[in-house]
């Protein structure tokens, strides 16, 4: 194993002085929290390398400490599925060679030709396609399954193609969660950019923490600007989505 004082040896990865990087060998991979990055180290171990990052005596560090570059900060966010704070027991998995799909680049299947998005929710990451290629892809969290307030299997995200049936403007605010929020108005989860495509409400919308988990009421949630790009840039009302079993 072995310690790189940021600054001087993270060539572009980190920018303070103050931050460690740690190199974690394939065979010390349980030492990590079990989070996406992990399963991408152990099965592809010739394309990513998994690294801890520490500040100090600090308990986390912001990717934004780690990654001061956005469009690079963005690129490492895709791959690990998560945007939250960097625990000193989480893994970054970095790529060897650039950032790999998750998702098919070409699809023959000729639903595929119109604008179509594919929420793959076992991969934690969504596509869009037009005239059958991939056009663009991000991180995804969806539904939990057994819902924390009732116990009830009712917050899987639905699985099934469906169609946009409305699209939302910059913020909204949910009028279901979280259940102990009185006045919904003030303070209900905020969506933003919010697609709904199913009529029981179940959406695309953005969201500030994605955790790198499916641990939502059933909506699928983006970026923020993942969000936007298919509200205001890609999808149109009777966009196609796809949700792939999970």
């Amino acid at each position: 194993m072995k310690i790189l004082i940021a600054f001087f040896m993270c060539v572009n990865l980190c920018y303070a002085a103050t931050i460690t990087m740690t190199t974690i060998e394939p065979s010390e991979l349980g030492k990590c929290r079990k989070d996406f990055a992990v399963k991408l180290c152990k099965k592809y171990s010739d394309l990513y390398t998994c690294v801890k990052f520490r500040k100090n005596k600090q308990q986390y560090v912001t990717w934004a400490e780690i990654f001061s570059e956005e469009s690079r900060r963005d690129e490492i966010q895709r791959v690990n599925r998560r945007n939250t704070l960097v625990w000193i027991n989480h893994c970054i998995a970095i790529p060897v060679n650039g950032t790999i799909s998750p998702l098919p680049l070409s699809q023959l299947d000729n639903r595929y030709q119109e604008k179509t998005i594919v929420i793959d929710l076992k991969q934690l990451a969504w596509g869009a396609y037009q005239y059958g290629k991939l056009i663009n892809w991000g991180l995804a969290n969806g539904g939990i399954g057994r819902c924390k307030e009732t116990g009830l299997v009712q917050c899987k995200t639905p699985v099934g193609i469906w169609k946009i049936l409305k699209k939302d403007g910059a913020v909204i605010k949910s009028s279901l969660y979280p259940v102990e929020c009185k006045d919904k108005k003030v303070c209900g989860h905020t969506m933003f950019w919010r697609l709904k495509f199913k009529l029981d409400g179940s959406s695309l919308h953005g969201d500030k923490n994605l955790p790198g988990a499916n641990i939502s009421h059933g909506c699928v949630r983006l970026p923020k600007q993942d969000a936007k790009f298919i509200n205001t840039k890609f999808a149109e009302l009777g966009t196609t989505v796809v949700v792939l079993p999970y």
